[in-house]
Parts: structure tokens; sequence; C-alpha cells
């Protein structure tokens, strides 16, 4: 077993952060005892917010095993803005979780909505994450899409639920269902609520 230092900063988690799915028991468990092992090897990802406030935007599950734990971790900064932050969390997630086709495509919708959420709140207007220089809503589908490796239909269902049912794409990141299966749940409610 590895000495470690004893924690000495506490951060809070960035609401980006629920952007991707929680890791299972198992992996939790099985990065728990790495961690008590051996330490923290990949740093903990830092963004200060523009009350120089920081927070943890990647490594929420690293950081809370280290609080059980009571061991210290390296950290690294992240400079950017919020919606960059948001684009980063979505980048690291979608290349290095083992996510399903609809939980990257929840993943993607879910970040753009954030994104445009902190765009508006910051008065600016924009594009999604990752959407650069597309005019047209189907280029930006098709940008989306293909950043998350996924096809456009699946982009526009998973962004559909975003829209209509924030709680069922939750659902989707969290594995208990598809894009397909949520995106028609959603219409079908929608065409209940219209029928009554």
């Amino acid at each position: 077993m590895a000495t470690h230092r004893p924690l000495k900063v506490t951060y809070d988690v960035h609401d980006a952060c629920s952007i991707a799915p929680r890791a299972t028991e198992a992996e939790r468990e099985e990065l728990k005892r790495d961690i008590a092992d051996n330490g923290v090897q990949i740093p903990l990802v830092i963004w200060n917010d523009e009350n120089g406030t920081p927070w943890i935007v990647d490594g929420r599950h690293r950081f809370e095993i280290c609080k059980e734990l009571n061991i210290d971790f390296p950290t690294r900064e992240f400079k950017g803005t919020e919606v960059e932050m948001v684009a980063f969390v979505v980048g690291a997630n979608l290349r290095r979780r083992h996510l399903t086709e609809s939980q990257r495509a929840a993943v993607k919708a879910k970040a753009e909505k954030l994104s445009k959420s902190y765009q508006d709140r910051a008065g600016k207007s924009g594009r999604p994450v990752g959407v650069k220089n597309d005019t047209t809503a189907e280029a930006s589908l098709a940008t989306s899409a293909k950043e998350a490796g996924v096809s456009r239909r699946t982009m526009a269902q998973a962004r559909k639920v975003a829209k209509e049912s924030p709680e069922k794409l939750d659902e989707i990141i969290e594995g208990k269902t598809s894009v397909s299966a949520a995106a028609k749940e959603v219409t079908a409610e929608k065409n209940g609520k219209k029928m009554h």
C-alpha cells in the first residue's frame, strides 16, 4: 500500500460533471482499490469561475474516493470560459468512458443544452458546444452527431428528448433506456396530452 499525504483542500464538483454517467459500484470499488494502493495517477481538473471559485470539472469519482480515504490528489487547471469548460468535459468523457451510442448522444445533447444556458446567462448568443461555423440546423446536427460518434437520427432523437423531457435524458445517460425508446415515450406523451 502506498503512503499518502492527508487531504489538504476540498472543492465542490461542478454541475457539468453530471453530463456523464456515474461509475457503477464495481467500477468505483476497483478505482478505490487502485487509489488506495497507488494514489491518484491522473490529476483532477479544476476550473475557476468568474468569481475565482475553483470547481472540479473532471475527476469527481477520484475526488469522492480521496475524501473517503482522506488522501491528497494532484490537480491541473483548465483555463477557459464556462462554455469551453463544458466542451472539455464532454470531450474527456466521450473519449475515455465506455458509453453506448445512446449515452454518447444524450451526453452531447445535455452538454448542448447546458452550454446554451451558460451562454444565455452570460448574455451571449452562440452555437451549441462543438458547433463551429455551420449555419444550418442540419449542418449543426451533422456536426454534433459526428462529434458524439452517432447517426444524425440518434442525435436528433437525443435533442428532442433533451428539449421535451430532461429527466428521460438522464435515464439514457445512466443506461436505463435508449434514445429511441425515450424519444418514442416523449412522442406518445406529447400526443396523449394533445388528445385530452
